[in-house]
């Protein structure tokens, strides 16, 4: 193959970037422009630039995760808040079982049971517009 292909393919990989959006590095970008000088390409985004060697262009791309190009999905911190490591559904199942065993040993107890019920509610709200947040965020 000669040169000219070669380079009119590295053209043709990088300009199919221009306008995705991408994870990259921790971070999400769109990607706006490429300039190729060389064995660099650098990637005009969003935010800082990326430059990245052509010669080996299959590895430097594997750094370029691309996702759907959702408003909500490019703040990193609506993703984090949305995808957080807390099981709630275990607390809510081990509150309710503790607030049953309670109201058998305890009729006084129930009282504060229908307040444990009344929160519990409240947060299976909130655990649905959470998962309509990650919907949103799939599309």
């Amino acid at each position: 193959m000669d040169n000219t292909n070669d380079i009119n393919r590295l053209d043709e990989r990088l300009e199919l970037m221009i306008g995705k959006t991408y994870k990259h590095n921790g971070g999400i970008i769109k990607v706006n422009d490429v300039k190729i000088r060389g064995n660099i390409a650098r990637i005009i985004t969003d935010g800082a630039p990326v430059c990245i060697n052509t010669d080996d262009l299959d590895n430097e791309l594997k750094a370029f995760k691309q996702i759907s190009d959702n408003m909500l999905a490019r703040d990193t911190r609506i993703v984090d808040s949305v995808m957080y490591e807390n099981n709630v559904y275990s607390v809510i199942q081990n509150t309710l079982l503790d607030s049953i065993e309670k109201i058998k040993s305890d009729k006084d107890y129930i009282q504060q049971a229908q307040a444990v019920n009344d929160t519990v509610k409240n947060l299976i709200e909130l655990e649905k517009t959470r998962i309509s947040v990650l919907a949103l965020l799939k599309q």
